[in-house]
Order: C-alpha cells, then structure tokens, then sequence
C-alpha cells in the first residue's frame, strides 16, 4: 500500500516521499537503510511518475531550460556527496526529523498546489 500511495503521490503530486516517509516512522525502519532504499527507489518513482505524465498527457514533455535540468542532476550528486560525508556526524534523531518535516512541507506544497489548481482552473 505504501509503493501504490507513493507511486500515486508522484504520479498526481509529484510527491511520492511523504508516503515513503509515514511508513518508515510507523515501522521504525531505521534512517541508514530507509536512506539507502530511498535512492534508487526515488529515481524509479520519478522515471515511471515521468514517463507516465508523458505517456498520459499527449507526450508533453517539461518545457524546462537546459540549466535546470544539469543543475538538478547537480544538486543530486552535491548532496549524495554531502550526505556521505557528514552521515557519521549527524545524530538519526535529527535526521528523521529532518526528513518528516521536508515530506511534511511536500505534502503541504502539494496539497497547496492541488486547491490552488482546482479554484483556479
């Protein structure tokens, strides 16, 4: 249920890691091995959430500048590099917390974004 509710939420939203998120605080599922699940299953979720847009909204593709798409490529392999190299200074306790509230502040985005969209369109 948590792999459809993700799958859906980027799909939908574009949001799939605050399901992903609520699964791993009820199941206690420790941060090293949520973070290390995480990577490749977020490149899966987004890949399929794009390649589903594409396929289902007339091959539209994301009008979006060349720069955007290196700079996020960028910023994936800054932080992947950043979060190695701090992984043993950080405590789990402020990682987990860190992480509920970047999927809080997504779902909230996303939840925004959908009400806005809705009234205005």
């Amino acid at each position: 249920l948590t792999g459809v509710g993700a799958g859906a939420g980027v799909v939908l939203a574009g949001v799939g890691g605050p399901a992903m998120t609520v699964y791993a605080v009820i199941s206690r599922w420790g941060v090293v091995s949520f973070a290390a699940t995480m990577q490749p299953l977020w490149v899966l979720l987004s890949v399929t959430g794009l390649l589903t847009k594409v396929a289902f909204s007339g091959s539209e593709f994301p009008q979006l500048p060349v720069w955007f798409w290196v700079g996020s490529l960028a910023a994936v392999i800054v932080g992947l590099f950043i979060g190695t190299k701090i992984r043993n200074r950080v405590s789990e306790r402020l990682v987990r917390r860190v992480v509920i509230a970047l999927a809080f502040v997504g779902a909230v985005l996303s939840l925004i974004t959908g009400i806005s969209a809705t009234v205005t369109g």
